[in-house]
Order: C-alpha cells, then structure tokens, then sequence
C-alpha cells in the first residue's frame, strides 16, 4: 500500500509524511500482465521527499 494514501493531513489532506512508500520492482512473464516471483523494493522515500515519490524512472543501461 502507498503510504500517501493512508490520510491523515498535509495539504491535501491526504498525507503526512510518517508511512513508508517504497517503489517496488516486479519481474513479469512474457504476457507484460502477470507478475512472477516476488517483488523487490528498490527505493523509499526519505526525509527530503516529503510525504512520497512522484514519477520515478527506470533506464537500462549496459544491461544494468
């Protein structure tokens, strides 16, 4: 679950910045559809971030 969408203020009114809201990467079959394996988390937010992390992107590079 998104940490953001657990409520509790900020201007929205819809965060407070306390919860965990990590990015996950998860493998998928050929089919683009279904997940397989277990997900990782590769990142989380910081104090920094504020309440969470917005548009995040993945670039392959040298196969990394």
């Amino acid at each position: 679950m998104d940490g953001s969408s657990l409520g509790g203020g900020g201007p929205c009114g819809n965060a407070n910045g306390e919860y965990s809201t990590p990015i996950m990467l998860q493998e998928m079959e050929t089919d683009g559809v279904t997940p397989t394996g277990e997900p990782v988390q590769i990142l989380d937010r910081g104090q920094s971030d504020g309440p969470l992390i917005e548009a995040p992107a993945l670039i392959l590079h040298n196969g990394t």
